[in-house]
């Protein structure tokens, strides 16, 4: 995952094979903010959004991209000028943790 930062890793975890089965070794989550752009694919602010970095980009559906110069991450369904790709959406949960 060369295009996330190191900084940008908050922490490490592991899915068994059963949960997410179709997916690589290089899936990485990030929580949605930033308001409720994306109600119609059923993601709302706050959710755990799963992604997979060896998933290639498909225009119109969901990946996360990487800013070039703020290295900030955000959701898109349109490749923009500035951004590069870093991982597919495969999944999206919500998360009740205490």
């Amino acid at each position: 995952m060369s295009v996330l930062q190191e900084s940008q890793i908050k922490a490490y975890c592991s899915f068994p094979a059963c949960l997410l089965p179709n997916t690589t070794d290089e899936i990485f989550l990030a929580t949605a903010d930033g308001g409720n752009h994306f109600l119609d694919f059923g993601i709302h602010e706050g959710m755990e959004l799963i992604f997979d970095a060896k998933k290639e980009f498909t225009d119109g559906e969901p990946s996360c991209f990487v800013n070039k110069e703020t290295h900030k991450i955000k959701l898109l369904l349109h490749a923009e000028e500035g951004y590069e790709h870093a991982g597919k959406l495969i999944a999206a949960i919500t998360y009740y943790g205490g």
